[in-house]
């Protein structure tokens, strides 16, 4: 069955998005100009460009055009995901700006969360994210040290569930997220480059193997970035 044409211009269009053809804070061409581009219709255009703008992409505005906007990453609350498989799902590149790994003892509210008792030994990593080079998240995870005894101090973990499956055999079976919101303080703003209160995801999660709780991972991320969703109901995804 051949592909309908909204779905040709729709791939187009988000490909020339993604490989920077269009920039965020580009104006795509007029209708009339798109509609002889691709050889289609103006519903056709009107549908694929609808798309973009409910996936993120584009923006439209009456009397101003058709705009690329920095697109969000969307996480299913269905799917064990990170935080950097969802934004790369969404085309940006992901990088590290910086990773910092430490053994200390779990606190109280750590050990709580880890079933374990306080100062029980925990491995600490603190990184920041950043999306097509800009930081976008601050994330600190609390792992059990007996399940990295050996880590690399000195690492510099873009991907960390990769990370330990690669190097420690562990593959978590499931998380517990609790997601609430918060605007950055001065110390969060200078971090992410932001203004200070501007909207920020504050997300954690516990990593399960089977019922046993692994690790405690807090993130700040900015929520223009980034927005989740969950399917309810028989057959969703």
């Amino acid at each position: 069955m051949a592909e309908p044409a909204y779905m040709r211009v729709y791939k187009s269009i988000r490909g020339q998005i993604t490989d920077k053809t269009y920039d965020v804070g580009a104006i795509l061409p007029p209708e009339p100009e798109l509609e002889k581009e691709f050889g289609v219709s103006r519903t056709t255009i009107r549908k694929a460009v609808d798309m973009l703008v409910r996936e993120g992409f584009l923006s439209v505005r009456q009397g101003f055009g058709t705009q690329v906007i920095s697109p969000k990453a969307v996480q299913s609350l269905n799917r064990f995901t990170s935080v950097s498989e969802s934004l790369a799902q969404k085309g940006g590149h992901i990088g590290l700006r910086s990773c910092y790994i430490e053994k200390t003892g779990a606190s109280e509210e750590i050990a709580k969360l880890l079933e374990v008792p306080v100062k029980t030994p925990v491995i600490c990593i603190h990184r920041i994210k950043t999306s097509d080079q800009k930081p976008v998240s601050i994330t600190t995870n609390y792992i059990l040290e007996q399940l990295v005894s050996g880590i690399d101090k000195k690492a510099q973990i873009d991907h960390l569930y990769e990370y330990l499956k690669e190097h420690f055999n562990i593959v978590y079976t499931g998380c517990r997220d609790t997601i609430r919101a918060s605007n950055a303080s001065f110390e969060q703003a200078q971090i992410l480059e932001i203004e200070p209160r501007t909207a920020l995801f504050n997300v954690q999660r516990v990593c399960y193997q089977g019922s046993h709780p692994c690790e405690v991972d807090f993130v700040d991320i900015v929520a223009e970035m980034y927005e989740y969703e969950v399917f309810i109901g028989e057959g969703m995804r």
